[in-house]
């Protein structure tokens, strides 16, 4: 069975695009929210929220020439670092 990351892989590879940054903890993302972040990756930055075993946690999504950086971090890292509420994040 593919883990997130090579389903993530492949799909910037039908882009022409590479993974760059990847954190692990994004392959116990279920397939609903994956299914969010897959179809964000060709258009550029974005953040997307998800949940992770019940915690709050936000996919940023970032383009750097042909590279896409996949990261993860807590709701409450990216609420004091960007002030943005849960509602206001995309997707």
């Amino acid at each position: 069975m593919r883990n997130n990351k090579q389903i993530i892989e492949n799909e910037l590879a039908k882009h022409g695009l590479t993974l760059g940054i990847y954190h692990d903890k994004i392959d116990e993302i279920h397939p609903r929210p994956l299914k969010r972040i897959l179809d964000m990756l060709d258009y550029g930055s974005s953040d997307i929220r998800v949940s992770i075993k019940g915690a709050r946690h936000v996919v940023e999504i970032a383009h750097v020439d042909s590279e896409v950086d996949v990261m993860l971090m807590s709701y409450a890292t990216y609420r004091d670092r960007y002030g943005r509420t849960w509602n206001e994040i995309g997707a």
